[in-house]
């Protein structure tokens, strides 16, 4: 997933399909753009193996010496298991994304295109929350 998304659906039609009660879902707006550093719906796992929808952050902050922190949205899936950043989040913490469409690049070019997701319902995407 590249570093823009949207989600289309509302707080009611996102916890019905992905079988979250309604007492375990925040309000929160459909947002026709989701850049990283915004706060947006995911979907997690909690302690008693229900599903809820919490509000989060979109990303990490890379901390390196004698630099300053920056945001970091992406990794290689040949690297996550060996990066010594992305491995615990990557094995500990899941969540799904909901999310109506990505944008991604198109071709070598600088463009961009929003691939709509095919299903009618909201479809998520996999990521790491922090």
């Amino acid at each position: 997933m590249c570093n823009l998304y949207s989600l289309n659906k509302k707080r009611d039609a996102v916890a019905r399909f992905f079988r979250v009660s309604h007492n375990r879902s925040p309000m929160f707006k459909p947002a026709s753009v989701v850049f990283p550093r915004n706060i947006a719906p995911v979907i997690r796992e909690t302690a008693d193996g229900e599903r809820e929808i919490v509000m989060m952050s979109w990303g990490f902050m890379l901390l390196q010496r004698d630099k300053a922190p920056r945001p970091v949205t992406n990794v290689r899936d040949d690297k996550i298991l060996t990066s010594k950043f992305w491995r615990t989040s990557f094995e500990e913490r899941r969540c799904l994304v909901p999310a109506s469409s990505l944008c991604e690049p198109n071709g070598e070019t600088q463009q961009v295109s929003h691939e709509a997701r095919k299903q009618a319902r909201a479809p998520a995407t996999n990521a790491k929350p922090r």
